[in-house]
């Protein structure tokens, strides 16, 4: 007797564990386990173009525009800086079976300000590598739609600063990654990660993600998922500090 209510408690658990299993969550949902591709397009990379879309507006996804500023450090001066960005939908994969979908996107911002000091010129029309200082950030992410609730993940961010002008330095740089919010077992996930000046010496940046972090949901007034830029311009003796934040929140 003994012997059969082992192999039947034995048989309970393997069930108990299979149901379980099947139960899908972000976290499980592998992209290429039981998906299938229903769209997909190219990803449009250059700078210019992504520029112009921005400031035309188009974009497949409507999400919160970046916040930008440049400060004079001297005089606490906030120059008002026009925020642009544009977001692609990049694939969308499907499972019937477990009702599950996920999006593939990425959102392109720009901090487009005045000459340094805040010289009162328009800003520029084109994105142009020789105007002052401009800074630019990428985010990759994904919305997966699992057991009728909408999740968020960060895959992969990149971006940089580029200067025209020979009399500006750049200095302090700073990268900050973030992924906050609730998770599925409704535990709140403050997700961060930065990244310093020694790293960044080149003006360029691109990082993946940790890949124990987990989605969080969307549409929580606490969740932000994006990246974070920092920097500081220096120009004889004064200086002036450029923020870019490009967050989906």
């Amino acid at each position: 007797m003994k012997k059969i209510a082992s192999i039947v408690l034995s048989s309970l658990l393997l069930l108990t564990t299979a149901g379980l299993a099947s139960a899908q969550s972000p976290e499980s949902i592998k992209p290429d386990a039981g998906f299938k591709v229903t769209f997909s397009k190219s990803e449009i990379k250059d700078l210019d173009t992504l520029y112009q879309k921005a400031k035309n507006r188009i974009s497949d996804e409507k999400v919160a525009l970046p916040k930008v500023e440049l400060k004079n450090n001297q005089t606490n001066e906030v120059v008002d800086l026009e925020s642009l960005s544009t977001t692609q939908l990049l694939e969308v994969k499907e499972d019937k079976t477990s009702n599950s979908t996920v999006k593939r996107y990425v959102t392109t911002a720009f901090a487009t300000p005045y000459a340094a000091g805040g010289s009162g010129e328009k800003p520029k029309n084109a994105w142009d590598s020789s105007y002052a200082v401009n800074a630019f950030s990428t985010i990759y992410w994904n919305i997966t739609v699992s057991g009728g609730l909408e999740y968020i993940s960060l895959t992969e961010v990149k971006g940089g600063w580029t200067v025209g002008d020979s009399k500006i330095s750049l200095d302090n740089r700073l990268v900050r990654i973030g992924q906050t919010g609730t998770t599925k077992d409704r535990s709140h996930a403050d997700q961060k990660e930065e990244h310093y000046n020694y790293e960044l010496l080149n003006n360029k940046f691109d990082y993946g993600i940790n890949s124990n972090w987990v989605p969080v949901r969307t549409s929580q007034s606490y969740t932000l998922v994006g990246v974070y830029t920092e920097v500081k311009l220096y120009r004889g003796t004064s200086s002036w500090e450029l923020t870019l934040s490009n967050n989906y929140n």
